[in-house]
């Protein structure tokens, strides 16, 4: 029986897969906040989007492990609690230099 190539490679990275749909929901979510704060409300604070990305990590991977659903996802669940720190930082600053500072030019 032949499958799509897609379900191939969703079989092949299923951890990854998992982890990246998490993280893109957290773009998306840091994306509508920051967009409401910086436009609707006409208040720059940077430092939310940074909270949100965290706290969005660290929100996630409690309740992953408090599903015991470890098997299904990959680093952030499984390396430790420092791990989901240094990634929402790193998806921070990509968020910054990609979205927030080109709406400064």
């Amino acid at each position: 029986m032949m499958y799509s190539p897609l379900i191939n490679l969703y079989s092949k990275y299923e951890k990854h897969v998992h982890d990246f749909i998490i993280q893109l929901f957290l773009i998306f979510l840091t994306y509508l906040i920051d967009w409401y704060i910086f436009y609707y409300l006409r208040i720059n604070l940077l430092w939310i989007s940074l909270f949100v990305f965290i706290i969005g990590f660290l929100f996630f991977r409690f309740v992953i492990k408090s599903f015991r659903m470890q098997k299904l996802f990959g680093g952030f669940v499984n390396y430790g609690l420092w791990y989901p720190v240094f990634l929402g930082f790193s998806m921070w600053l990509i968020y910054f230099f990609m979205i927030r500072v080109p709406k400064f030019r």
